[in-house]
């Protein structure tokens, strides 16, 4: 029982991991960008720092380097529904030096 249920957290971790990295992926590809009017930053590194998932509800902290050098630092939030994974909301935790 307790391997099950690690596999499924790690498994979820990665799933987790997947879908912001996709996200920001897109959005420097301007698959994003497009719909939301071209004038968006562009990130030229991103880093998932860390994954707190509880149950169905998920934190990631990703760190982002802009195409000006600014480091923004922020969370996204997670919803699994439907036993799938789903970006629910963006906190802009701040810009770093």
């Amino acid at each position: 029982m307790v391997l099950f249920s690690c596999s499924n957290e790690s498994r979820d971790e990665d799933v987790v991991k997947a879908i912001v990295s996709d996200f920001y992926q897109k959005w420097n590809e301007k698959e994003i960008n497009e719909k939301l009017g071209g004038d968006l930053v562009v990130y030229e590194s991103f880093n998932v720092r860390e994954v707190d998932i509880n149950g169905n509800f998920a934190v990631v902290e990703v760190e982002c380097i802009d195409e000006f050098g600014n480091k923004v630092v922020c969370n996204w939030n997670l919803l699994k529904i439907d036993r799938e994974w789903r970006l629910d909301k963006f906190e802009n935790i701040g810009i770093e030096k």
